[in-house]
């Protein structure tokens, strides 16, 4: 028995008692081996019980439960980790069987009944066993073990007792669990992350492929979100999310997802179960319509009431057809016609949605190659004062495809800024204006002329910009008040503090500055005079909307 508990003792509490156990190994190997096979002792008394201290000691120290039961599952020894999980020291517990210390503990007597079974089936396989087991403690805590049951049986193969050993895992199955929490759910909302959403997404064609049934998926984005963060601050903009999330976790059904993307951007899996891809349009644009009623509920947020509305994008899908990644992208392309229309609405992908994607595909495919091919091209759009004397100009970009001809920048500038090529692009851009200054600079007609060249927020916002442009404005020897960089206001507002160091350093190189389409976002004069610009170029919605008259002091 001895030698069974000690084989089955982890591997980590050995390393923790290794002096104790050594010590203990070598007594009992010392008591064993002075014992004849007739069964006679040839050691003292003294000598046993020494031996049989030192076994009480090491199982003592031993932080896991043990505890041995004769062949008529009667409790005959159990250590102190045993004692306080059963709550044993208020109760005369040894000789007493599971049906005994069941009558004497009715808390326990669920535990008792499923170990006096699991003992049985135990002694019916006569081979250790190991399993996991949860219960509650004492105080009523969940706890989880991974138990260990060893049967023990005479020469002639009849029960002689058993050794329990159960390890206490509840800590390293909470961290386990917290891992994957943190892995696979968003930690504001609780709700899966775009990761799980990926998994589930795929399963869920999975699924719809091996049942021929369809399903839907729909995107979903708050309107105005922004506008919300940079008024009330982002810990009310975390409580919108919050309650948005647990709004529309009330009007799915329990096979469905309901899963946060970032931002304010959600998603959910309509999981397939309807039998015509016009069934699946149909619950999914029910459930939308069920979505906006819910949004004109306003959201209590700090004391105040908020309105928030959504834009949803749907598509249905049959199988696995299309990658998921292409799924995604045409629920969002569904959710930015609902935004492009009024918002507050929700649009089905179609035909026409699917011709721009493959545009867009097309686009991103052949966007690689039209540096190294020498495609791009930079227009000078000619600028001129109030009387018509050209005082400058503005480069435009633009694509010659051998395959598609001139491609419109609103088409292909999006497509790079999904990926890394529109800083390439933007540093192609700034060094051939750079180039072109640099030659107007030989020509008396043309020399005092400046040039404006628009910048993208990838490219502002990435760590090295400011000494990029240093470097290019230094390599090409043009004098800096003759270039301009035109930023957006959108891209100002993304992060205004870090904006304005760098704006401040592009000052300080002598470069100029100009601010395009202000008053096309959430404009706000108060954070124009910390900008130093030379330049304000207003937005012609902003002055269509004006009423009145409007009076603005720089």
């Amino acid at each position: 028995m001895v030698v069974a508990v000690l084989k089955m003792i982890s591997k980590a509490t050995v390393r923790k008692n290794a002096k104790v156990l050594e010590k203990m190994g070598l007594d009992l190997s010392y008591a064993l081996n002075n014992f004849n096979h007739n069964g006679k002792s040839e050691i003292s008394y003294e000598q046993l019980l020494y031996a049989n201290e030192q076994l009480q000691t090491i199982i003592e120290a031993i932080p896991d439960v043990i505890f041995f039961k004769d062949a008529e599952g009667r409790w005959q020894f159990a250590n102190e980790p045993a004692k306080r999980l059963f709550h044993l020291h208020t109760i005369s517990w040894q000789g007493k069987t599971e049906i005994e210390l069941g009558k004497l503990q009715p808390k326990y007597r669920t535990a008792y009944e499923n170990c006096l079974r699991d003992d049985e089936n135990v002694w019916r396989s006569g081979a250790p066993t190991l399993f996991e087991e949860t219960m509650i403690d004492g105080d009523g805590n969940q706890r989880i073990f991974v138990v260990r049951k060893i049967p023990l049986f005479t020469p002639e193969n009849q029960r002689k007792c058993m050794v329990i050993i159960e390890q206490d895992i509840t800590s390293h199955k909470q961290a386990t669990e917290q891992d994957h929490k943190l892995a696979y759910y968003d930690p504001l909302t609780e709700l899966p992350n775009r990761r799980l959403m990926m998994v589930r997404l795929e399963q869920a064609m999975a699924d719809s492929s091996s049942q021929g049934c369809s399903g839907a998926l729909l995107f979903i984005d708050l309107d105005r979100f922004k506008l919300l963060n940079d008024t009330a601050g982002h810990a009310i903009g975390d409580l919108l999310l919050k309650k948005v999330a647990a709004r529309m976790k009330t009007c799915v059904h329990e096979e469905d997802t309901v899963a946060r993307l970032g931002g304010d951007e959600f998603v959910i899996i309509c999981s397939g179960h309807a039998h015509q891809t016009v069934d699946a349009i149909t619950r999914a644009q029910l459930l939308s319509h069920h979505i906006l009623e819910l949004f004109k509920v306003p959201f209590q947020l700090d004391q105040r009431n908020y309105y928030s509305s959504p834009s949803i994008g749907i598509t249905p899908f049959m199988g696995q057809e299309v990658p998921v990644t292409e799924l995604l992208k045409r629920a969002d392309m569904a959710m930015y016609r609902s935004k492009a229309e009024g918002r507050n609405m929700v649009r089905l992908f179609d035909q026409d949605m699917q011709a721009t994607l493959d545009m867009h595909n097309q686009i991103g495919k052949a966007l690689y190659r039209v540096i190294s091919h020498k495609q791009l091209h930079l227009h000078y759009q000619v600028q001129v004062d109030d009387e018509r004397h050209a005082i400058g100009a503005e480069a435009l970009l633009r694509w010659d495809s051998p395959e598609m001809g001139w491609v419109p920048p609103n088409q292909f500038i999006p497509v790079a800024e999904e990926s890394e090529l529109i800083i390439a692009m933007g540093d192609w851009v700034l060094e051939t204006a750079c180039e072109q200054l640099r030659s107007w600079e030989s020509n008396d007609l043309t020399r005092s002329l400046k040039l404006a060249v628009n910048v993208s927020s990838r490219q502002f916002h990435q760590p090295q910009f400011v000494q990029r442009v240093a470097q290019i404005v230094k390599n090409s020897r043009i004098d800096p008040t003759l270039l301009k960089l035109e930023l957006t206001e959108g891209l100002i507002l993304t992060n205004i503090e870090d904006s304005i160091k760098k704006v401040m350093a592009i000052k300080s190189l002598g470069i100029c500055l100009s601010l395009d389409d202000f008053g096309s976002g959430y404009s706000s004069v108060f954070y124009l005079k910390k900008l130093p610009l030379d330049q304000l170029k207003i937005d012609q919605t902003f002055v269509q909307n004006v009423c009145g008259v409007f009076s603005l002091v720089l």
